[in-house]
């Protein structure tokens, strides 16, 4: 009886820390997949003089903290599906670049871990 509990709470362990890892591994991946799309559009297109619109989904910016060699590509959207890419423009803000407040949105526990890091002051560029 107490072995059968006692495998049954290793599976278990096991299967919450296999969940953990799957999820962790899947955030990588799709930031990749959004930093290669990123850097496809920056070698296709001219520098415009004013930012176009962006549509939901499609890469805006680049957010990085030199410092702690961080950097992210920013989708238009905070919504699930784009968080799931990486950091997120909230769309009734401010492009970046224009007058007013810009949000950038992303999950405390992936993309933006190392936020614990920055110290006062510290230089984030978008």
């Amino acid at each position: 009886m107490i072995r059968t509990l006692s495998n049954i709470l290793v599976i278990g362990g096991l299967l919450i820390a296999g969940f953990g890892g799957y999820s962790v591994w899947t955030s990588y991946e799709s930031e990749k997949q959004a930093q290669e799309q990123w850097d496809t559009q920056v070698s296709e297109r001219p520098k415009p003089a004013v930012i176009p619109r962006v549509n939901r989904g499609e890469t805006l910016a680049r957010l990085s903290i030199d410092r702690l060699d961080s950097r992210w590509v920013v989708l238009e959207g905070a919504d699930k599906s784009e968080l799931k890419y990486g950091p997120g423009h909230l769309i009734d803000s401010a492009l970046p670049g224009s007058l007013g407040n810009c949000v950038i949105a992303g999950h405390r526990d992936t993309q933006f871990r190392i936020l614990r890091k920055v110290e006062v002051g510290e230089n984030i560029s978008l």
